[in-house]
């Protein structure tokens, strides 16, 4: 055999195995990288972090009816209150507030957290204020002129005329 062709074997073998070697490295970062975000994103599902730590800002949120938890996630982001639609997407998905979002505008902080949201935006409106809702529409008459009266406008009749009486006395 020749010199040459054994140094080139050599060389071609010393090679193969470098570029060997570099695949697996590279998988193996791939890799890595892969479960490090994976766990990263698993963390911060269960660790329900809020934006802001302490008091934070109150922000006013609408939610239209008819939307998903991925809809609402996104809005919350744009509003600065979460920092990942996916997030909140899965959290909503893992927790007991999974397909009770309701619809609504709702008083929000920074400071909260998503499972925090998630409570006030699926909570049963309270019975009294519903039935004050009730109460005021069923009080609400349509007089002959075709406007709706209440019986606050009585009230409000009644104050203006006492007022009226004052200013004459004087």
């Amino acid at each position: 055999m020749n010199d040459t062709s054994i140094y080139k074997k050599i060389i071609a073998v010393i090679i193969e195995t470098a570029l060997r070697i570099i695949i697996i490295m590279i998988a193996a970062s791939f890799i890595y990288q892969c479960g490090q975000k994976a766990y990263d994103f698993g963390y911060d599902i269960f660790a329900d972090r809020p934006m802001t730590y302490g008091n934070g800002r109150d922000v006013y949120v609408t939610i239209p009816d008819g939307v998903d938890a991925m809809d609402v996630g996104k809005i919350l982001q744009q509003r600065g209150l979460i920092k990942d639609a996916k997030l909140f997407f899965c959290q909503e998905f893992l927790s007991a507030y999974h397909k009770k979002i309701r619809s609504g505008t709702y008083t929000l902080n920074t400071g909260m957290n998503a499972s925090k949201m998630m409570e006030i935006m699926s909570a049963e409106p309270d019975e009294e204020e519903a039935t004050k809702d009730e109460d005021i529409t069923s009080q609400t008459e349509t007089a002959p002129d075709g406007e709706a009266h209440s019986p606050m406008d009585e009230v409000t009749k009644t104050e203006e005329a006492a007022e009226g009486e004052e200013g004459e006395g004087e």
